[in-house]
């Protein structure tokens, strides 16, 4: 791993790059990779250069890296037959209730536009 620190262009080599064992961890090693560069905007693409490298070093060695991994578990209740009546079940609900507020809109401009015909001068 320090080889690849080291190669890379952008790494000063006073003071020298280190790599430190930080601890054993639940997936694996642990290691903390120490470097200086010239300029603080080369720090983020040097250090994206060196972890390329260094993965493609570690594939070519056959070296596995351990990732947490994330399980999603979806089963649907039913068959699909179930499934769309419990759409479209769902959905005759909505559209109810979407009917049911315009409906009241509707009502109280009703209600307000025959206010307004009643209050007017003749």
């Amino acid at each position: 791993m320090l080889k690849v620190v080291k190669k890379h262009p952008n790494v000063l080599k006073d003071p020298a790059p280190n790599i430190l064992f930080k601890r054993f961890g639940q997936l694996g090693l642990e290691f903390e990779v120490l470097f200086w560069v010239r300029n603080f905007e080369d720090q983020y693409p040097t250090e994206s250069d060196i972890v390329d490298e260094l993965d493609q070093k570690f594939q070519s060695k056959k070296i596995k890296v351990a990732f947490r991994g994330i399980k999603n578990k979806y089963k649907p209740k039913g068959d699909e037959a179930a499934q769309l009546a419990a759409q479209r079940e769902a959905l005759k609900e909505k559209r109810k209730l979407v009917s049911k507020c315009f409906r009241s809109a509707a009502l109280r401009k009703h209600r307000f536009l025959n206010k307004i015909e009643m209050d007017k001068p003749e």
